[in-house]
């Protein structure tokens, strides 16, 4: 049993086993990966791996979290996980946030920066729909296919 299955039980296994699988996926694509998942300092600021790749680093944070139908790809963002607790949008320290679907191995990633530039504006100007979930939690939930995402969302194959 995991660190994150032992604290969060059934949600923490499914986040361990999301970032196995991230990991995994990242070194097939030819990166080197150091796993920061032990470590409470980097789990703290959001991140569970480092990835590098032609000596460019980059700090990720693994949701084990698409929401996957036929019809649609749905990546939920976390913008307020209790009503005084900020969610990972905002406090996450990574550079990329990735979201897997293991049943289809799945593994979405962009960068946390270019999406908070494009997806503040949108929160505030009311044109996306923020979700109350479990009576306290904020979200949004952006469509894989959202053009307005379009050149920041990307597939790890």
């Amino acid at each position: 049993m995991g660190q994150l299955e032992e604290k969060f039980g059934r949600v923490g296994k499914k986040g361990e086993e999301g970032e196995i699988y991230a990991m995994e996926r990242y070194r097939t694509a030819g990166y080197e990966v150091i796993d920061h998942t032990r470590n409470m300092f980097y789990q703290a600021a959001g991140i569970d791996f480092e990835v590098v790749k032609n000596k460019k680093k980059q700090l990720v944070d693994n949701k084990n979290n698409l929401r996957y139908s036929k019809k649609k790809i749905m990546i939920p963002v976390e913008i307020m996980k209790t009503t005084r607790k900020l969610g990972w949008y905002h406090s996450s320290q990574a550079d990329t946030i990735s979201h897997t679907y293991l049943p289809h191995n799945l593994l979405l990633y962009y960068s946390l920066n270019k999406l908070r530039k494009i997806l503040g504006p949108l929160i505030v100007s009311g044109e996306v729909e923020i979700k109350i979930v479990r009576k306290r939690c904020k979200m949004v939930y952006i469509a894989r296919d959202d053009k307005r995402f379009k050149n920041i969302i990307k597939e790890l194959k």
